[in-house]
């Protein structure tokens, strides 16, 4: 009797230890789309600014991160062709929350590049 309560009681410590880190975290979901035509921008990338959380939006345009730590949060995406967008939100512990994240394009020109060749007949010998 005295094994199995000490393995029950062994088990409570090790539930007990491992659930508040777990509801200390939460779930952020949302959409990135395009800010002026509302097109959905599949590939782009949302991440955690100050940590290595992120995810790249599905072929919807949504995202899903896991174990975000509860407070404030600034997230940032991005994605080619466009410039980054920023917002914050407040993650409950154990819930989840929504965001919409629109992307500007970026109109931003390069300078030109001239590319030139010249074509010259010669012999192996040469």
């Amino acid at each position: 009797m005295s094994l199995s309560r000490t393995l029950l009681t062994t088990l409570c410590l090790l539930l007990a230890g491992i659930s508040p880190s777990i509801a200390q975290t939460g779930t952020l979901t949302g959409r990135v789309t395009d800010a002026d035509s509302g097109q959905l921008l599949p590939g782009a990338t949302v991440r955690i600014d100050g940590t290595q959380l992120g995810a790249a939006a599905d072929a919807f345009g949504t995202f899903t991160i896991r174990a975000v730590p509860a407070g404030q949060v600034t997230l940032i995406a991005s994605f080619v062709g466009y410039n980054d967008a920023r917002a914050t939100a407040t993650v409950e512990a154990g819930a989840s929350v929504y965001i919409e994240l629109e992307l500007a394009e970026n109109t931003a020109q390069l300078a030109e590049v001239v590319v030139r060749s010249e074509k010259f007949i010669r012999n192996l010998q040469e």
